[in-house]
């Protein structure tokens, strides 16, 4: 038998792969995954918020900081203020 085609111990097959697939499309985990992902743009958000503010920038650094803001802004759903 060749090395590859070799069973492993813990190996994952076809099967057991498309078994972990299927359970990850779950709503549960899209719906956590979607938190996760929104919460991750929030701490972009505000990081970028801070160095906009504390930061010295040229003008185009700071034009793309402002841009990335907005962006995030708009997919999060936040009015500006």
């Amino acid at each position: 038998m060749a090395p590859a085609e070799r069973e492993l111990p813990g190996a994952r097959t076809k099967e057991g792969s498309s078994l972990i697939n299927a359970s990850l499309a779950h709503p549960a985990h899209k719906r956590v995954a979607e938190e996760t992902r929104r919460e991750l743009w929030r701490t972009i958000l505000r990081e970028s918020e801070a160095r906009y503010r504390h930061e010295f920038m040229d003008a185009d650094e700071r034009e793309e900081v402002w841009s990335r803001i907005v962006c995030l802004r708009r997919r999060l759903g936040i009015k500006n203020a």
